[in-house]
């Protein structure tokens, strides 16, 4: 999810999903799959552990992957679309969501998914440092888990199972760098209660102006005293509430509940917005963004995402996939939760295979992505499919609240 997994909001052929927003998961999916692809032959992990190792199939196309980790922005926007869905539905403007069966149908939905890639992650840890390593010959728990600390280490698992894995550094200790998106999802659920709020009491000015606002200043304060709140600060869910709000108006927008400035449907936006990503994140290596544009990078590259959104979902309105381009995004973004979670592990594990096998280096490019897909569709079907049939079973009410009688 981040990269996230979400209910399906209409009729399509594999079940009741809505096929604009499956593709544009796929493409999510893919991009973070991409940014993670380039290599080095040093340490366990991907390019970016040794900054001075050989990166194949280069720097360049490493910082070009690079771009890949804002599928991570598209996800969010998606999110905020499918969530404030429910709520669309009901038609009714003083409509209420249902704080604990939302809540429960979220973490039957998200968690057993998550828990199980959780405990194949911290296995593979295990794997690697404890038994192919020698980790678990030195007698010491932290060491066979390639923690140079017990305690650190028992921080993290706790911070991982109750998905508070954004506040530190947890979800690259222990191998596998996406977890700490599914963390900053739930924190925007609860964030969605307050948005809802000001929603339907104050409107959507004031939802952006709060939202904005809050992104906005939590990035700043956070550039002001990075010394003392570390890079984490970023990855904390009043950081990506106003690209979250973005999806929510597009949920709005595509079902005809408020109306579409017809300037954001042009091409003039995609362009200025693109160009203001380029200029945030330039596309060669070692050039830096224009002085300033550090705290809006991010919320910039999610604008992108939103106009996605709102274009594709306004005009592919088809019921069922179309051409093999679409039917295969289609199916990357059917299976893009459990590809999310799956593939980073998996990469890990088929690059050490493939260099001590001595494969070429194309050969071992290619060897990762299959095994991130092959992981993703596994956790796919053997769990996060029979999840979703038991998920539905718990519903979420929508609608006014009671009065007592």
């Amino acid at each position: 999810m981040l990269v996230t997994a979400q209910d399906p909001p209409e009729k399509a052929p594999a079940g009741d999903r809505l096929v604009s927003i499956d593709v544009l998961r796929g493409i999510a999916v893919l991009m973070v799959m991409l940014t993670h692809l380039p290599f080095s032959h040093t340490g366990i992990g991907g390019a970016t552990l040794d900054p001075n190792a050989a990166v194949y199939p280069g720097r360049l196309a490493q910082h070009l992957a690079g771009y890949g980790a804002y599928g991570v922005h598209l996800f969010l926007v998606i999110s905020g679309f499918c969530i404030h869905l429910r709520w669309v539905r009901a038609r009714d403007p003083e409509a209420t969501v249902d704080f604990v069966g939302f809540w429960r149908r979220r973490l039957a939905r998200l968690y057993p998914v998550y828990f199980v890639a959780l405990i194949g992650t911290v296995l593979a840890l295990f794997v690697v440092h404890g038994i192919l390593l020698g980790g678990l010959g030195t007698g010491s728990l932290a060491t066979a888990f390639g923690y140079e600390s017990e305690t650190q280490l028992a921080i993290d698992l706790v911070l991982l199972v109750l998905l508070l894995q954004n506040l530190n550094q947890a979800s690259h200790r222990v191998g596998n760098g996406p977890f700490w998106s599914l963390a900053l999802e739930e924190q925007l659920y609860v964030l969605y209660f307050p948005l809802l709020w000001i929603r339907k009491r104050h409107g959507w000015r004031a939802v952006f102006l709060v939202t904005g606002a809050t992104s906005l200043g939590w990035r700043i304060a956070g550039l002001a005293a990075a010394e003392h709140v570390g890079a984490t600060w970023y990855l904390i869910a009043p950081s990506f509430w106003w690209p979250w709000a973005l999806g929510a108006w597009a949920v709005e927008a595509h079902d005809g509940r408020v109306p579409t400035p017809r300037w954001l449907l042009g091409p003039a936006p995609v362009v200025l917005t693109l160009a203001a990503c380029l200029a945030c994140r330039p596309p060669v290596p070692g050039w830096a963004g224009l002085p300033g544009t550090e705290p809006l990078g991010d919320l910039v590259f999610a604008t992108l995402g939103f106009l996605a959104v709102l274009h594709v979902t306004r005009r592919a309105r088809a019921s069922s996939p179309q051409g093999a381009l679409q039917r295969a995004l289609y199916r990357f973004g059917v299976g893009s939760y459990s590809l999310y979670l799956a593939h980073d592990v998996a990469y890990k594990a088929s690059k050490q295979i493939a260099v001590e096998l001595d494969m070429p280096d194309w050969l071992t490019l290619a060897a990762r992505f299959a095994a991130g897909v092959l992981a993703g569709w596994l956790l796919y079907v053997i769990v996060e499919r029979p999840t979703l049939a038991w998920a539905r079973r718990f519903r979420v009410r929508v609608g006014r609240p009671r009065v007592p009688t």
